[in-house]
């Protein structure tokens, strides 16, 4: 009986190998027209008026105080008109708010960052395992 080569299966695991690292290299080009859109302005605005609030509060935070309290959105800036837009930027505060709060807390107790990152991880799961439940709802969106 013949031995069969292994060259074919070499050659298709360079390929592979190939295409695995090009994917690795390769990056998505972002599209122009989404710089422009208004939606993202209002976002992107609310987003760093959020984390600007959340740094602070969560700076003067206790350290028993792990999720971010319900912040007290402002009323979007003038240049902001239409009611959509100003949905985002209500959410882009929510959102900039929770990321702040989570930075100057873990700037204030560094030692306690490794019990946060555990206390949030075991909300996501609760929030996974029960997403109907209210209490999980709560901590996970805080979190």
């Amino acid at each position: 009986m013949k031995q069969q080569s292994y060259q074919p299966l070499r050659f298709v695991y360079l390929l592979v190998a190939l295409f695995a690292a090009m994917l690795l290299i390769a990056r998505p080009v972002m599209a122009d027209g989404e710089n422009n859109d208004p939606a993202n302005a209002a976002y992107y605005k609310g987003k760093s008026a959020g984390e600007e609030a959340g740094k602070t509060a969560g700076k003067e935070a206790s350290w028993t105080d792990l999720t971010p309290t319900n912040p007290t959105i402002p009323e979007p800036p003038s240049d902001i008109r239409e009611t959509t837009n100003k949905q985002h930027y209500k959410d882009g505060y929510t959102d900039g708010y929770r990321d702040g709060y989570n930075e100057g807390w873990k700037s204030q107790h560094p030692v306690l960052t490794p019990v946060k990152v555990i206390w949030d991880l075991i909300s996501h799961w609760l929030q996974q395992f029960f997403p109907n439940n209210q209490a999980t709802t709560t901590v996970q969106s805080m979190s």
